[in-house]
């Protein structure tokens, strides 16, 4: 599924007044509101140009219709409305083509919102296991002994709890790293908007 049908089910969703968690967090999603506000940016271009027909009278003119402008200032002003219009059009469609372009299709969850959580989970999986660590290293610490803070790491149920750990932290280390340079990929094509 691309970004944009993605945007139109969560935002058809709170129209229909689901308030789901899910469809809580990703309605405001920066991603999510550059659908949003093309969708709205055309409806308003639709109406203006509506207006416009209001400004202007046709007349036959042999084979051709002449338009004749009744209210050349109002008429004017709308054209330049609708060219500015026009401008911001491109500039969201060019960040949705740059956003669908970077989560390509098939992502299931594509925007802002679902990889600031996954970092999120990732730096508590971290600091689930590093506590997990500390947890037997301060257990077998306080058992006394030979032990102490600089030499507790080699007691033999630190190191395994080290070995069974340690994987799962690089691993979460690397999740971390990859998830922060996409998010800022993600958010310098946002600033484009």
């Amino acid at each position: 599924m691309r970004l944009r049908e993605y945007a139109e089910g969560i935002i058809k969703s709170d129209e229909a007044g689901d308030r789901r968690d899910y469809i809580s967090d990703r309605i405001n999603d920066p991603c999510i509101q550059i659908v949003r506000s093309l969708a709205d940016m055309r409806a308003q271009r639709r109406e203006l140009q509506s207006e416009t027909s209001q400004c202007v009278a046709y007349r036959p003119k042999g084979e051709k219709i002449e338009v004749l402008a009744t209210d050349s200032e109002k008429l004017e002003s709308l054209n330049s409305e609708i060219a500015a219009l026009d401008m911001q059009i491109a500039r969201a469609e060019a960040v949705l083509d740059g956003l669908e372009g970077f989560f390509g299709e098939n992502n299931g969850d594509p925007c802002l919102t679902a990889l600031q959580k996954a970092l999120a989970n990732a730096k508590t999986g971290i600091e689930r296991y590093e506590n997990s660590i500390s947890k037997v290293a301060s257990t077998y610490l306080a058992m006394g002994g030979s032990w102490t803070v600089e030499n507790i790491r080699t007691h033999p149920k630190v190191k395994d709890e080290i070995y069974y750990c340690q994987p799962k932290i690089d691993s979460y280390k690397q999740d971390v790293a990859r998830l922060t340079k996409k998010i800022e990929q993600l958010e310098a094509i946002l600033a484009g908007a």
